[in-house]
C-alpha cells in the first residue's frame, strides 16, 4: 500500500497552514472513467480515474505533520453518465504511500452517487467498507470490500469514491496516500481542516499536479435483471420514520441482510427482526438502507424524525 504526501511550500498558495504545523508534504473536470474487463482475480470490471497504477515516491500527499497525519478526506470522481445500465460496485482499491504505525490505523472508504459534477450536486451514500493499515501496507495498492454491495442506478452521472483516516492524537500514526504525475490532473479532491482546506479543494486549485490512484470494482451485471418485477414490490415504510421502519417483502423474495448505515457510512448496528428494524434509538437525521436479497439489492435513503 502506498502513500501521498505535499509539500508545504507548494501547497501555501491554496491553503494556509496552521501553528501546529500541519501541512501536504510531497512535491507539487473529472478523468476519463477507463472501464476494462480484468482477470478471475481482480473482478469483472474496474474504473479506472488515473492513466497509471504507479505509485511515485516523493509524489505521496496529505495533511500531516512531521510525524503524524490528520484528518484526511480524499475524494475522486467518477463520470458514470455514458452507463446505460445499472451495475454493482463491490469494493475499492487505494493507493497507500508511506506508512509508520506502532499498531495499525482504520481507513474508511465510502462511494457516493451524485446527480452533478463534484462538489456540486446532491450525494447519496451507497456503500462503505473499512480496514486496518499496517506498515506492512506501505507502497502499496490496498483493496477495500464494501460491507454491502453498492448499487449504482441507471441514469447515475457520477459516482464519488471518499477515503477517510482520521487523528486520534496519538501522535504516532503516519502515512500518505500514493500518486503519480501521469494524469489526469484535477481529478481529486481533499478536505482536511487542519492544513486550512474546510470544504473539499482540487489538486490544481492548490496547485499540485499529482494524481491519486484510486480504483473502482465492480460487477458489470445489470443489478435487478428479470427481478425488477419481484423487488418492485418490496416496501418500506413509513419514510420519514419515528420509532418503527417497516420492511415488506412478497413471499417470493428472501432478505439475506439489511444494513442501516448514517451518512459517513457507519453501520448503526441496527437489525431487522420479523419484517421491522426498532429506530427509537436512533438521532434525527439521514440515514441510507442497504437490503441485499436473493432476487437483488436494494438501497433507500431514510430520515429519521
Amino acid at each position: 500500500m502506498k502513500k501521498i504526501t505535499i509539500l508545504c511550500a507548494v501547497f501555501m498558495a491554496g491553503l494556509a497552514v496552521n501553528a501546529q504545523t500541519n501541512s501536504f508534504e510531497g512535491p507539487g473536470g473529472n478523468g476519463t472513467v477507463i472501464t476494462s474487463t480484468q482477470d478471475g482475480n481482480r473482478a469483472p470490471f474496474v474504473l479506472e480515474s488515473s492513466n497509471s497504477q504507479d505509485i511515485v515516491m516523493g509524489e505521496e500527499i496529505a495533511c500531516a505533520s512531521a510525524i503524524a497525519f490528520r484528518d484526511n478526506n480524499m475524494f475522486t470522481p467518477f463520470d458514470v453518465s455514458g452507463l446505460a445500465d445499472s451495475f454493482t460496485l463491490t469494493g475499492a482499491e487505494v493507493a497507500i504511500g508511506p506508512v509508520i504505525t506502532p499498531g495499525g490505523f482504520l481507513m474508511t472508504v465510502n462511494i457516493w452517487t451524485n446527480d452533478g459534477n463534484f462538489p456540486a450536486g446532491t450525494l447519496e451514500l451507497i456503500g462503505t467498507g473499512s480496514d486496518i493499515i499496517m506498515e506492512a501496507d506501505a507502497e502499496n495498492i490496498f483493496e477495500f470490500t464494501f460491507d454491502a454491495a453498492a448499487i449504482v442506478p441507471a441514469g447515475t452521472d457520477e459516482v464519488v469514491l471518499e477515503v477517510i483516516i482520521l487523528d486520534d492524537g496519538s501522535e504516532t500514526n503516519f502515512m500518505r496516500f500514493g500518486a503519480n504525475n501521469d494524469g489526469p490532473q484535477g481529478i481529486n479532491w481533499i478536505q482536511a481542516d487542519a492544513c486550512g482546506a474546510a470544504t473539499p479543494a482540487n489538486f490544481l486549485d492548490l496547485g499540485l499536479d499529482q494524481n491519486l490512484v484510486m480504483n473502482l470494482l465492480g460487477d458489470d451485471e445489470p443489478i435487478l435483471g428479470n427481478n425488477d418485477n419481484a423487488l418492485s414490490q418490496v416496501s418500506i415504510f413509513p419514510n420519514p420514520a419515528q420509532n418503527i421502519l417497516n420492511v415488506s417483502v412478497p413471499s417470493t423474495v428472501k432478505i439475506n441482510s439489511a444494513v442501516l448505515f448514517d451518512v459517513l457510512g457507519k453501520d448503526t448496528g441496527l437489525t431487522l427482526s420479523n419484517g421491522t428494524i426498532n429506530t427509537s434509538s436512533l438521532a434525527r437525521g439521514v440515514y441510507i438502507l442497504n437490503i441485499q436479497t436473493d432476487r437483488g439489492a436494494i438501497t433507500e435513503k431514510i430520515v429519521k424524525q
